[in-house]
């Protein structure tokens, strides 16, 4: 089995010197003059909602001039966002790095209320004539569509803006607790502590024993910090119905179906081509429980354990199969 230290390092250097580095910290002030900068240009052009708008050799400069600013502030917000990522997933309480989450969540809050008024300025768009004339439009049809659809479905303006405004303290905040409480509880296990990851990741072991053990151990961990848990999940799906409801939407579900570009329709023949597939998954299943000495149904506990003559793979062997 592979070694910590057979395995490679994460290392995001080549982005930026580190997490509390002088160029990150200008990178992150540099992405909020730009947020600023287009909410500017928004404020010129008349980005927002209103009455529709006629068409005109002006009106596609505008458009093309937003989505080119849009484009660039998004790219750079990207690669910013995911190198916070990378140090607060792998260590919640690394505090430079959730302090930096906190600094780049200012310039998303701003970023995110410029992204409703886009919606209502595209939902005012004679949007058919725009994608006639302008090939930049034409290249962002899927999007432009999306977004009209989009009006359609917002509060009023100030709604929308107070929405995003108590997302901070709200869902988002709610979210944030979730991901760095849970990812630093500790279970006692065989004698020592171990984070919560390390005993999920012993469902995997080749002795039964320590599954089953490493099973019951995270079950009840999660038992002793439930509270906390639920209150965080409870608020998080509780903003998430109370905000598809006031936009129009039937359910929670059909608005998670229109921001992950599906229909029912596709959710459907997929739910049906899992279910159709589970006899086949069962007989797996039961053959797995049989194979390891079981009597009856697979127990969860042994649910991923090791089979077969292969034994256990280094990573250089896993990549090389995968490559």
């Amino acid at each position: 089995m592979s070694t910590v230290a057979e395995l490679p390092k994460w290392d995001v250097s080549c982005y930026f010197p580190g997490i509390g580095s002088e160029e990150f910290d200008q990178e992150l002030k540099a992405i909020h003059a730009d947020v600023l900068a287009l909410r500017d240009t928004y404020d010129t052009i008349g980005v927002g909602a209103g009455s529709s708008i006629d068409f005109s050799s002006g009106l596609v400069g505008n458009v093309e001039k937003v989505i080119s600013a849009d484009n660039a502030l998004s790219d750079r917000m990207k690669l910013a966002r995911a190198y916070i990522h990378s140090f607060v997933t792998t260590d919640a309480s690394d505090d430079v790095a959730q302090a930096k989450q906190s600094q780049m969540q200012g310039s998303m809050i701003i970023a995110g209320k410029l992204t409703t008024r886009f919606y209502a300025w595209v939902g005012r768009l004679p949007l058919d004539s725009l994608l006639a004339e302008s090939s930049v439009a034409r290249d962002h049809k899927f999007a432009l569509r999306k977004a009209k659809t989009m009006s359609e479905k917002m509060m009023s303006p100030e709604e929308e803006a107070l929405a995003t405004d108590l997302s901070e303290s709200g869902g988002s905040a709610w979210a944030r607790l979730y991901g760095n409480f849970s990812s630093q509880i500790s279970v006692p296990f065989d004698g020592k502590t171990l984070p919560i990851s390390a005993v999920r990741n012993l469902a995997y072991d080749a002795d039964a024993a320590v599954r089953k053990a490493a099973f019951e151990a995270e079950l009840a961990a999660w038992k002793e910090n439930e509270v906390v848990i639920a209150a965080a999940m409870n608020a998080i799906k509780y903003e998430t119905e109370l905000v598809s409801r006031k936009r129009g939407w039937a359910s929670v579900l059909d608005g998670a179906l229109f921001s992950t570009n599906i229909d029912a329709a596709t959710l459907d023949a997929m739910m049906s081509a899992s279910h159709a597939a589970f006899p086949a998954f069962r007989r797996y299943l039961g053959a797995k429980s049989r194979l390891l000495g079981n009597s009856g149904a697979l127990p969860w506990h042994d649910l991923f354990a090791p089979v077969g003559d292969g034994g256990a793979w280094s990573y250089s062997r896993a990549q090389s199969f995968v490559e």
